[in-house]
């Protein structure tokens, strides 16, 4: 071989446009001889007869954009099989080369659950045993069957339907908690239609209105009454400090969002899996982006990366919050940029990963940068082009449009640091643990490079 060819750029715009999930299911080797041949007339043939020419070449095919994996199923009919959609890229050869550069670290996730702090306290970056690429397509086809059975009608449903007022980050996660709850009782969780999630833009006014829906299963019509339960997830702020699972008949009231994770215990498969592990695989699941929002992030995605994010990684994500986390006292104090950099510029420039993803609600923070030639000099800067300053308290002053603008910014944000190689942020930010958590659960085991002393996962 006299040269390397970068086969990335040979993808022809056409195919970046398709819509997976609009083409027919063929084997593997019949979507080879269409490549081989061009495809001309849709049709194939056997080079073992009198084709055009003699030679089938051997083409290696990787689907690294986005995960649609078939994997087959024994709770529905006996050939279907099940799809699991991801909108994160899973690790591959561009990650793992990196990863393999930069040191192993040892993290230790503080003060996430007192009852179980020898499960999971510490993880090794460097450890295949945790958050593997095959243990979370083993986790994922397990929630997709669970939640999708063949009979809805004799199904155990747990209906969420009211949540917590709060940021989208800790929304989801409140959600999450709860979730952990309703699969230990052996429940299909399912949100209620209309419900009152108040980050959601569509008539459904639940998180289906960004992400795909997670049952086949409705919270109402054809469940029976008799097995359903329903989920208070608002905060209950005069008595309690804890959102309420409710069932439907009078049972008693449990914690919905608060010290779950410490006693909650994972399905048998999983069952010697860490509580980071299963938190972080409820939250990969529940964050799958529906159609409409998927379109929205790749096109603003392709405007601040002309040449599309996968032709720009290697890259670095970098998320920086202030302002309110450090006023209600979340944050023991607000971090300069550089105090960033110092964390990982030493094996970024190892990597060669010069590609920054920057983001934050301060405007300062890109001043900062600007004002740096030592990080000017070596970094080429994207970064999303929107209005900046916006908290919890503004976001809730502006208009159920702007609202709607401001939360697929949001969900942009999510898309483009979960899908870079190395991550740094603010780590007791309910939004960076959720990236934190989702790129754990995509093979991403990288250290999250944060200033902060705890890598906090409580409330």
């Amino acid at each position: 071989m006299q040269k390397y060819q970068y086969l990335r750029a040979a993808c022809p715009q056409e195919l970046k446009q398709l819509h997976v999930d609009e083409l027919n299911d063929i084997s593997f080797i019949e979507a080879c001889k269409l490549y081989v041949r061009g495809a001309a007339s849709g049709s194939t043939c056997d080079c073992k007869s009198k084709c055009a020419t003699k030679h089938c070449p051997l083409v290696i095919i990787r689907f690294t954009y986005k995960y649609s994996i078939k994997i087959k199923t024994t709770t529905v009919k006996e050939h279907e099989t099940l799809r699991i959609t991801s909108s994160v890229n899973l690790a591959d050869e561009i990650y793992l080369k990196i990863a393999n550069i930069i040191p192993c670290k040892n993290i230790s996730y503080a003060r996430s659950a007192e009852n179980n702090s020898a499960k999971i306290d510490i993880l090794n970056t460097c450890s295949s045993d945790f958050f593997s690429v095959q243990s979370t397509l083993s986790a994922q086809e397990w929630l997709y069957n669970h939640q999708n059975p063949a009979d809805c009608s004799t199904a155990r449903i747990a209906v969420i339907n009211n949540y917590a007022w709060s940021g989208m980050g800790s929304s989801i996660h409140q959600i999450v908690w709860t979730i952990a709850k309703v699969l230990e009782d052996n429940r299909i969780f399912v949100y209620a239609t209309p419900g009152n999630w108040m980050w959601a833009d569509c008539d459904e006014k639940n998180p289906n209105c960004f992400f795909i829906p997670v049952s086949n299963c409705k919270s109402s019509g054809e469940i029976d009454q008799g097995h359903s339960a329903k989920i208070n997830h608002q905060k209950l702020h005069l008595c309690t400090a804890y959102s309420s699972f409710h069932t439907a008949y009078g049972a008693s009231v449990i914690s919905g969002n608060y010290g779950h994770y410490g006693s909650t215990v994972p399905p048998e498969p999983f069952s010697n899996q860490s509580f980071n592990w299963w938190r972080a695989q409820l939250a990969f699941y529940v964050t799958r982006f529906n159609k409409r929002v998927m379109e929205h992030v790749k096109r603003v995605s392709h405007e601040i990366f002309p040449q599309g994010i996968e032709h720009s990684r290697p890259l670095i994500a970098l998320f920086i919050r202030r302002s309110d986390k450090v006023a209600t006292g979340e944050m023991k104090k607000s971090y300069t940029l550089e105090s960033y950099f110092d964390l990982f510029d030493s094996d970024a420039r190892r990597a060669s990963v010069r590609n920054l993803y920057l983001n934050s609600e301060d405007d300062d923070v890109f001043n900062e940068f600007h004002k740096n030639q030592h990080l000017v000099r070596y970094y080429r800067l994207f970064y999303l082009n929107q209005t900046r300053g916006y908290t919890f308290s503004s976001w809730l002053e502006e208009s159920p449009e702007r609202q709607s603008q401001i939360s697929l910014a949001f969900l942009t944000d999510l898309y483009i640091e979960s899908n870079a190689d190395m991550h740094a942020g603010t780590l007791s930010s309910n939004w960076c643990r959720l990236i934190d958590e989702i790129r754990l659960s995509a093979g991403k085991t990288i250290p999250f490079y944060t200033p902060e002393q705890e890598y906090y996962q409580g409330f």
